[in-house]
């Protein structure tokens, strides 16, 4: 039942995968291809200063893992096709490795999360509360990042004294009017306000010393890494259950594939016997 289940799965593969097998390469090549134009430019630009470490560029892990997808699925289907232990027992290996290391990630994470924290939030701090004024498309998702979780800068709200634009002390912020402010993305919305128009000055002086008192009614006062905490904290049964959905899925896979291998060895040593003269 099992061999005749995958068998029908396979059979479906070959109806559409052989014929549709260059069109998809040729996606993904231009994918990657255009993402990698598109990370030359916009929010991808601050990336050169957050990422330190060739091996820290997220946009070579986004192609790798790509690339590994692509080919182990045209592995595991061709394999299973054309019913070639080879393939199948590369699909497995890799298979194997992948569940290995991503179990062992996060294991490592868990441990490590302490100095994964602080690394992230110094960055954070260097580069998003920094340039948060340098480039458009990076302001856009910062807002949108305090604005959904309703936090303010990286620790608090007194993170953003280390952007030039809105210091409290420094000459260009003792001119600007955006001294001693944070971005209006910070600003607890106005209960009284019925209408669809940003004010995107709410943020004006509310770090100054004759506002502090009244800053919970102006303003987030709580840190985006605080805020990612509650919520991974409040979500933790979603975040469990998705990282457990992908693993049984992988599980899966590596289950069916060896059996299918175990299989089709066990039908070649069957045709090998009754071939043999008597």
């Amino acid at each position: 039942m099992k061999y005749l289940i995958f068998n029908h799965i396979t059979n479906l593969c070959k109806l559409v995968g052989y014929r549709n097998l260059q069109f998809v390469s040729s996606c993904k090549t231009c994918s990657i291809k255009w993402y990698y134009l598109y990370s030359l430019q916009g929010f991808f630009e601050n990336l050169d200063q957050f990422v330190t470490s060739w091996y820290l560029d997220p946009i070579l892990w986004f192609a790798l893992i790509g690339v590994i997808i692509f080919v182990m699925a045209t592995l595991g289907c061709i394999g299973a096709l054309r019913e070639n232990t080879c393939l199948l027992k590369t699909y497995i290996t890799v298979l194997c490795l992948m569940l290995i290391l991503e179990i062992g990630g996060g294991v490592a994470l868990y441990i490590f999360r302490g100095q994964i924290e602080e690394f992230v939030a110094n960055r954070i701090d260097d580069v998003a509360i920094t340039n948060y004024r340098d480039n458009a498309d990076f302001q856009d998702i910062i807002d949108g990042f305090q604005t959904g979780l309703k936090c303010c800068g990286v620790n608090g709200y007194d993170d953003w004294n280390m952007n030039v634009y809105f210091n409290c002390t420094t000459l260009v912020g003792r001119y600007n009017p955006e001294a001693c402010a944070v971005p209006f993305s910070c600003c607890v919305p106005d209960p009284a306000d019925t209408t669809d128009v940003i004010n995107t000055q709410c943020g004006y002086g509310v770090r100054a010393e004759d506002q502090r008192r009244s800053l919970s009614d102006q303003i987030y006062e709580q840190g985006c890494i605080s805020a990612v905490k509650a919520w991974l904290s409040t979500n933790v049964v979603v975040v469990a259950v998705s990282a457990g959905a992908i693993l049984l899925v992988q599980i899966l896979g590596f289950g069916f594939a060896t059996s299918l291998n175990s299989d089709i060895r066990r039908q070649i040593a069957s045709s090998a016997s009754s071939a043999r003269p008597p």
